[in-house]
């Protein structure tokens, strides 16, 4: 489905939600000369390493405002709703990198037209995603044009896809540390370990936290068992073999079945990091016994942006607090129903209490 027959498969099904909301974003767009024009733009520009890296303003910002709020919690013993939180970092990580400041049609026409008075008054600050977009509509030199529709529509696939996978992963990988110990000890040590020279009351930023292993690990087990985007839809664009499906055949590709098959995983259902510390299986989608992003050439493009969203507020809440379930409950008996949608979260919230590390 991905390689083989991947040439028969590059379109995705209609789905009405979608095409109202994001008609020309990357998700819904049919594969053609737009889709491909649009996927380079998005890999080159607006989600390559170095703009990634350029962002990374945004992810601290943010998540330093989490730690304040969880701070403040913590110093009267109180309880937080992790889950909420979480949501909101990564929600308004998204809007800092998309917008330049917090802030779905016209909301989003009144952001262009802003960029566009702020560019003309050679007002700039950093530069975010929104004013990539208008730079690379200005300049022309596309083989198809892009409108200021096709750059709402890919605003709002960042916002949707960044947000919903950042903060679904995170919040899982925090139930997983919780319901496994010696996982969390590992996790915790290793980002202290690395600031154990930096002075009392340091906040954590994202180049402390460069080459932590086993945080990298904590993030790829997480994704294997919890993909942000279980079922990853496909439509035939002509006649193949697989099961003699016709053009217009529907296909579902279980990503979450996938990460879990025993003949692929060892003990598959155990939280393992350690499973991945020989670096052989990775996010490209070339394992595809590993497809949390997908693969093939319709593989999510955002990968360092949504990995970038995740790990750096994991490090702060690892390097910050320490954490207990309340109700004096044991690590085994966190709760881990899932609630199935287009994502699959949790499906009651994860509320925790905090007490913060003295480092």
């Amino acid at each position: 489905v991905f390689k083989v027959h991947e040439p028969s498969l590059l379109t995705r099904p209609f789905c009405l939600a979608v095409d109202v909301l994001t008609p020309t974003g990357l998700f819904a767009t049919n594969y053609g000369a737009y889709w491909r024009q649009m996927r380079r733009i998005c890999a080159a520009e607006l989600l390559s390493p170095r703009r990634v890296q350029s962002l990374s303003w945004a992810r601290e910002q943010t998540a330093w405002e989490m730690v304040d709020s969880i701070s403040s919690s913590a110093k009267k013993t109180n309880p937080v709703n992790l889950s909420e939180m979480i949501f909101a970092v990564t929600n308004n990580t998204t809007s800092l990198a998309a917008f330049g400041r917090l802030k779905f049609d016209m909301i989003l026409g009144e952001i262009i037209e802003e960029h566009k008075i702020k560019k003309s008054k050679n007002f700039t600050k950093e530069e975010d995603l929104v004013d990539v977009l208008l730079k690379i509509q200005e300049d022309g030199n596309l083989d198809v044009q892009i409108t200021t529709r096709d750059i709402k529509s890919i605003i709002l696939d960042m916002l949707g896809a960044g947000s919903d996978t950042s903060s679904t992963t995170l919040e899982w990988a925090m139930s997983e540390l919780l319901k496994n110990p010696e996982a969390m000890t590992k996790a915790q040590s290793e980002v202290r370990e690395a600031l154990r020279s930096k002075p009392t009351g340091h906040r954590v930023n994202e180049s402390d936290i460069k080459g932590l292993t086993y945080l990298t690990l904590v993030v790829k087990e997480t994704l294997r068992l919890h993909p942000p985007a279980p079922l990853v839809p496909k439509e035939a664009t002509e006649d193949f073999v697989i099961n003699n499906d016709e053009k217009g055949a529907k296909t579902v590709v279980n990503v979450w079945a996938i990460g879990r098959d025993a003949r692929y995983w060892l003990e598959p259902e155990r939280f393992l990091p350690e499973r991945f510390l020989d670096g052989c299986v990775n996010y490209t989608g070339g394992n595809f016994e590993y497809i949390p992003f997908g693969g093939g050439r319709r593989m999510c493009p955002a990968i360092p942006f949504a990995v970038a969203n995740i790990e750096v507020p994991l490090a702060m809440l690892l390097y910050h607090f320490d954490w207990k379930l309340g109700d004096g409950r044991n690590p085994e008996e966190v709760d881990m129903i899932e609630s199935f949608g287009a994502s699959v979260r949790r499906k009651n919230d994860l509320i925790l209490l905090p007490i913060i590390h003295e480092s």
